[in-house]
């Protein structure tokens, strides 16, 4: 099978130079992706880091850099849209080249143990070709009632909290506002108008307190993991919502938590390491 040639195209583009910004790629194989069509022995024009022209007889222009397909595939960058990135020091330097070597030219980062000017200054030197990496969007200022389910959190028990959370979301520069497990209704209702007055998108967990259908009426822009979906789908969702609302209002321990979910057949893994 021949081999893809896309992460050629992206190393590329993530230089600053002309040589870069400006490239010919020639003998490659188009991938339509939306009817699975291949064209063979293309060429693409590369200008201002943009693609102006695509097709068979097309030559280089004087000045550009050329790079022989060999036949290979060309297929538009990929996305990840949940990546911990920032989950280590060291993490970024194994991952970021590994992105473009498979084809993914830009992430979704959605919670991270870096501060956030620290994510900023590597998503300014990938901008800036310094770094080879893909396209990075900050979307990890994840919002969690007290005491949070992981380090560095934002953390709001009231709406007071939640709006004065988000006014420093909005100061520090993040793309997005990242709802998390353990919020309280009235406080993830503030967090997403809050959000909303920034224009900024509430992505995030559905709190397990919240039904789904109150989370898309308050404009929830996007729901990361898919099993809130499956409860809203039972017809016992409201009594299982009161049940997890019951024993989180008395304060449960994370044992009795465990037992009102055992009794709605979820599954509850027994291998997972609260350490990770």
């Amino acid at each position: 099978m021949r081999p893809f040639i896309y992460s050629i195209a992206i190393a590329a583009s993530a230089l600053p130079d002309r040589a870069a910004s400006d490239a010919f790629l020639t003998n490659v194989t188009l991938v339509d992706i939306e009817t699975g069509a291949l064209s063979e022995g293309q060429s693409v024009l590369i200008e201002d880091n943009r693609i102006a022209d695509i097709g068979r007889d097309l030559s280089a222009p004087i000045g550009f850099s050329r790079y022989e397909g060999g036949g290979a595939y060309l297929i538009p960058g990929l996305w990840d849209s949940h990546v911990h990135i920032f989950s280590s020091a060291t993490e970024p330097d194994t991952a970021l080249p590994l992105y473009l070597i498979n084809g993914v030219t830009g992430i979704r980062d959605m919670g991270a143990l870096w501060p956030i000017d620290a994510q900023q200054e590597l998503q300014a030197r990938i901008e800036a070709g310094e770094v080879l990496g893909p396209r990075l969007i900050l979307s990890g200022a994840w919002v969690d009632a007290t005491p949070g389910s992981w380090p560095g959190m934002f953390l709001a028990d009231t709406p007071e909290d939640a709006r004065a959370v988000v006014d420093r979301i909005a100061a520090e520069g993040w793309a997005a506002v990242k709802s998390y497990s353990m919020l309280d209704e009235p406080t993830y209702l503030a967090l997403a108008e809050a959000a909303h007055e920034y224009d900024l998108p509430l992505v995030g967990h559905i709190p397990e307190r919240v039904a789904l259908g109150t989370a898309i009426d308050a404009g929830q822009d996007g729901m990361e993991h898919f099993g809130r979906v499956a409860m809203a789908c039972a017809t016992g969702e409201e009594r299982m919502l009161e049940d997890v609302r019951r024993v989180m209002a008395n304060g449960a321990d994370q044992a009795a938590i465990f037992e009102v979910m055992a009794g709605q057949n979820r599954v509850i893994l027994e291998t997972w390491d609260q350490a990770l």
